[in-house]
């Protein structure tokens, strides 16, 4: 079985690697009237980007958790894309890092494969990191809101399977982390059913 730690290295030297090259490219899209053009996301305090409202903002300003690292990066960097890009790159490298956690709890509670749930998780988590579908969230800013979920859905996942085993702490941090998933995009409210549908 793969070692943790080098499991978690080998995935992030590829994946950083991958990703890196593209700090400098621009915004692209819905970027435009999401993030160069929504004057909301240059009031971090006021929080002009927590209030849910029509029109071309809205998919920002309707998802909290989305905006407010909109407006965290603008706070720091103005409209310099390359700390954009960063963030993103990090979101996607700690989704994967999730993933890889998530599937080696759950693969190893298939007996068929339990003994092989390292090597597994590892290269499935691989797959996912580097394919060509899922480099949209790191080159297409606006779709942070994508990782943000990822990442709330997948540790609520992975909190479920811990919490199972014993330890309450566990089950309560996964109904926080589903809870924030909801302020980032409106597909977390499958969640809850999906562990309800594993659990069953």
């Amino acid at each position: 079985m793969i070692p943790r730690w080098v499991g978690h290295r080998a995935l992030l030297a590829f994946a950083a690697g991958i990703y890196l090259v593209h700090l400098d490219g621009p915004f692209i899209y819905d970027d435009i009237p999401y993030i160069v053009e929504n004057e909301d996301l240059r009031r971090l305090w006021s929080m002009d980007w927590l209030v849910a409202g029509g029109g071309e903002h809205a998919q920002v300003n309707g998802r909290p958790l989305l905006g407010f690292t909109l407006a965290l990066n603008f706070a720091f960097g103005g409209l310099v894309v390359r700390g954009y890009h960063l963030v993103n790159i990090a979101l996607h490298l700690c989704c994967g890092l999730i993933l890889y956690a998530m599937l080696r709890q759950l693969l190893g509670r298939v007996d068929t494969v339990a003994a092989h749930a390292g090597e597994l998780a590892f290269c499935s988590a691989l797959l996912w990191m580097v394919h060509p579908l899922i480099s949209e969230v790191v080159y297409y800013t606006s779709q942070r809101s994508a990782a943000l979920m990822g990442i709330c859905y997948l540790t609520t996942f992975y909190c479920f399977l811990r919490g199972i085993n014993g330890g309450s702490h566990w089950l309560a941090v996964a109904v926080l982390c589903c809870a924030t998933g909801m302020m980032a995009k409106e597909p977390m409210v499958s969640a809850p059913l999906m562990i309800l549908f594993y659990d069953r």
